[in-house]
């Protein structure tokens, strides 16, 4: 047939890939475990719906956020810019957000930690505002500063290296109420300047939710035993789900050993993953703090403090709560300085081998994890796990907070040459060595699109790990592998059910976890009217590999007509969406 002029974005896109001397460069980064955030349960944004305004300079940037009405949303064109003074938003219902939704493309820079220049990158002294697809880094004290004030969204932004706390809420009037910090990285690139610091530190604040978030190394450089999630002077009903903690020294506190009574009452820490391969203390802890649950969390911890034999406590005679159905290799201490809180179906003796890949935090459970599988009761308040998956799936819910998934497995068949796949399983490990270990000796190369970062992602077995960018493969990743010979890939893992992948405007490499070949509409039904172009290489089909679907043009102009199992896709969105793919 013949091809029309669009064909040509992705076949450069193609010849990017596939040409050497237009290989990305690489560049080191560390292993990375699970993201903490499934694309259900952290979906763009829905567009403004009411007055807007785009600025493109910080001078811009500090005036409107604190001159717009009310209700006015203020665009931050992509950049790094470098505020001269704070960001103070002082009229109710401005939403600050980063124009394309990606938060690495605006960057606020604050000139640096503990300089005593700006206190904050961007202070909320106003209710309903939010901040959004962002970066904040290199924050004197404070990256966001919330002062007492209600129903502040912080959602997809990425806050790292600030002077004191990440996110601090000050107690000031009635305090803040029904707050969100929701599918965010918060991080140090090693510790905190000093020996003071939070991920958030929250006071006098009520039903707040802190879910989907990644927190990497909250820590000080003299290990101070410091939350990384602190809610204390008189807060109230905190929920604290789905986290991702990786080597912050200590985690999650209701309550401040430093005060007394009342410091925190009701709230629920449910289904958080805590990994700990650097020094750490407790990393949950509840003190001063009563009526509270902590349930179905998952804790491996691998370097305590001198003399700690603990993971997890309750501490003081004014303390009481429920420790239920966690998962960790640390004794729970439930009475420590006269705590009266109770333990059901805790797991103590957790090992690294229960675990998919713990070298890289992935704590999702292994099939080898008998101790934990099946082996809970029900709770009314935790119906779902760490990825938002519906307990139970097997006969009854899992210890820890993960869900495990019974052992299936799914090959893909592949010719020498570059191969364009997916694979339909949710992976025993998702470290790519080992999701890759059935054609170990056979690929060369491995790339994937990083379309929120557009940028290509590449693992050559042949280098040291830290020479790769790419590192972990999932039931959501689509990927190239150029095979030396012909071989079949086989994954085990266990099925998935429904899956949920974030598009974002322009060209996607798309999944397609999927038992059965279904027309390409029908597949993409959950993003209809939000995409324009799809492409398949169908390598096995050498005299004509790339297939194409129009969704304007008629049957006879496309050449794709179905979605298959093991293959990956082209998808160009028109705009952010969610792909939903039912198994």
């Amino acid at each position: 047939m013949t091809r029309k002029p669009y064909v040509l974005l992705p076949l450069l896109l193609a010849l990017a890939l596939l040409t050497p001397a237009t290989h990305p460069p690489l560049s080191a980064q560390s292993p990375r475990g699970p993201t903490a955030s499934s694309d259900a349960l952290c979906p763009p944004l829905a567009p403004p719906t009411g007055p807007t305004v785009t600025v493109s300079t910080e001078a811009e940037l500090r005036d409107q956020a604190r001159n717009a009405a009310p209700g006015t949303t203020i665009l931050i064109a992509p950049g790094t810019h470098e505020l001269q003074d704070a960001v103070w938003v002082v009229n109710d219902g401005i939403a600050i957000r980063g124009a394309t939704g990606n938060r690495d493309d605006v960057i606020l820079d604050g000139g640096g930690m503990l300089t005593w220049t700006n206190t904050h990158v961007i202070a909320i002294d106003a209710d309903d505002v939010t901040v959004a697809d962002l970066t904040i880094r290199n924050g004197d004290e404070h990256g966001i500063s919330v002062q007492g004030r209600d129903r502040p969204i912080l959602y997809n932004v990425h806050i790292v290296d600030t002077g004191y706390q990440l996110v601090k809420v000050n107690p000031v009037g009635d305090g803040s109420d029904d707050g969100l910090l929701a599918c965010s990285r918060l991080e140090y690139t090693t510790t905190s300047p000093e020996d003071y610091t939070n991920g958030i530190s929250a006071h006098n604040a009520h039903r707040w939710t802190v879910r989907d978030n990644q927190w990497y190394r909250i820590r000080t450089p003299g290990d101070a035993p410091d939350p990384t999630i602190l809610f204390w002077s008189g807060s109230s009903d905190t929920v604290v789900e789905r986290n991702l903690l990786v080597d912050c020294y200590q985690g999650i506190s209701f309550g401040n050993a430093s005060h007394g009574p009342g410091d925190h009452t009701g709230g629920v820490v449910r289904n958080n993953i805590i990994y700990a391969s650097q020094p750490h203390d407790v990393v949950i802890e509840m003190v001063h703090a009563t009526g509270w649950l902590v349930a179905h969390n998952t804790a491996l911890l691998l370097d305590p403090a001198p003399g700690l034999t603990w993971g997890m406590e309750a501490r003081f005679a004014d303390t009481s709560g429920a420790f239920s159905y966690n998962l960790t290799n640390m004794s729970i201490w439930l009475n420590r300085d006269g705590a009266s809180a109770t333990g059901t179906g805790n797991v103590t003796n957790a090992e690294s081998g229960w675990f998919a890949n713990p070298a890289g935090a992935d704590l999702h459970l292994a099939s080898t994890a008998t101790a934990a599988i099946d082996q809970a009761a029900g709770l009314a308040e935790v119906s779902d796990d760490f990825d938002g998956d519906l307990r139970p799936i097997g006969p009854a819910p899992d210890i820890g907070a993960d869900e495990f998934r019974s052992q299936g497995q799914a090959s893909v068949s592949l010719v020498a040459g570059w191969n364009l796949v997916s694979v339909p399983i949710v992976p025993e490990s998702t470290a790519i060595a080992d999701f890759l270990a059935s054609v170990d000796g056979l690929y060369t190369l491995v790339y994937a699109w990083d379309a929120a970062g557009q940028a290509w992602k590449s693992y050559d077995p042949a280098l040291p790990p830290e020479a790769n960018t790419l590192h972990t493969l999932d039931e959501k990743a689509a990927f190239w592998i150029l095979m030396s010979e012909a071989a079949t890939l086989t994954v085990d893992g266990a099925p998935p059910t429904t899956t949920d992948q974030t598009l974002f405007a322009g060209w996607n490499l798309a999944a397609y976890p999927s038992a059965a070949a279904r027309p390409v509409a029908d597949a993409l039904v959950s993003i209809t009217a939000q995409y324009d172009r799809v492409w398949a290489y169908h390598a096995d089909d050498a005299g004509d590999p790339w297939k194409l679907y129009d969704p304007a043009a008629p049957a006879f102009a496309n050449d794709l007509a179905n979605l298959e199992p093991g293959r990956g896709y082209w998808v160009r969105a028109t705009e952010g969406c969610v792909l939903r793919v039912e198994y």
